[in-house]
């Protein structure tokens, strides 16, 4: 069961770290991608699981946009395993 879920706003990472009171989150579900990853991947308890789905900041206005894709696509963070 879970015990918090939070949609995408401007301030829900903030919201976020504020229910779990700083010990983080044992399953993160993201499916904007892009630098919204990088929030998620930060509110991890230690050995938290990241499951991404998706990546809706690939779609602009509900259209895709090729060099908006690929801005975006920049954007996604490089995990190295031994940081892990």
């Amino acid at each position: 069961g879970a015990e918090a879920c939070f949609t995408h706003t401007e301030d829900w990472a903030t919201a976020a770290r504020r229910a779990v009171g700083g010990d983080g989150f044992d399953v993160v579900f993201d499916s904007i991608g892009g630098g919204d990853l990088r929030r998620s991947y930060r509110l991890l308890a230690p050995f938290g699981r990241l499951g991404l789905y998706g990546a809706s900041s690939f779609v602009v206005h509900r259209k895709f946009h090729l060099l908006k894709s690929l801005i975006n696509l920049l954007r996604f963070p490089v995990f190295w395993p031994l940081e892990m």
